[in-house]
């Protein structure tokens, strides 16, 4: 029987699930703010983490990967996100995995050869697209492109 796991800070619990995305091929990411693990006793099954709006490192241990738990643990994030004022969600994922997340109401933004784009609302960025459309035709639009990761006090000064 599997038992779930709520990480919000430092301790055994993220060490086991930093670990665990280790051996799925992930890393663990310094910008999140919570994360949701599926526990068999002190194994981690299947987890997934939020930063903000972002639903990232989302993994399923091979021997479960049938038993559906990557809805679980996307639709347990979603609950959180909603509960932290969350509504227009993104998820970062392998490309290979675009099926498995369109499934579950993700559709994509943009994808290259190491990683995909999605989001949860269907015409969420192309939406975002056409009103910065309106901006331009009142000849007010601008937009910066830089690796601010993380983002600092120059770079907003810069900005």
């Amino acid at each position: 029987m599997l038992s779930e796991r709520s990480i919000s800070g430092p301790g055994r619990g993220r060490e086991r699930m930093v670990e665990f995305l280790r051996r799925n091929g992930l890393g663990y990411e310094e910008d999140i703010t919570y994360s949701y693990c599926l526990m068999e006793g002190d194994r981690v099954v299947a987890a997934g983490s939020l930063s903000g709006p972002v639903l990232k490192c989302i993994a399923v241990d091979p021997e479960y990967r049938a038993l559906g738990l990557s809805a679980q643990v996307v639709s347990a994030l979603c609950q959180e996100a909603a509960r932290q004022g969350h509504t227009h969600l993104f998820l970062f994922t392998k490309p290979e995995n675009l099926p498995l997340f369109q499934g579950l109401g993700f559709f994509l933004v943009a994808s290259c050869q190491g990683a995909a784009l999605l989001e949860n609302r269907r015409e969420g960025f192309k939406g975002y697209l056409a009103g910065l459309a309106a901006y331009r035709k009142k000849g007010r639009s601008g937009g910066v492109v830089l690796n601010a990761n993380p983002f600092t006090l120059g770079h907003r000064y810069l900005v």
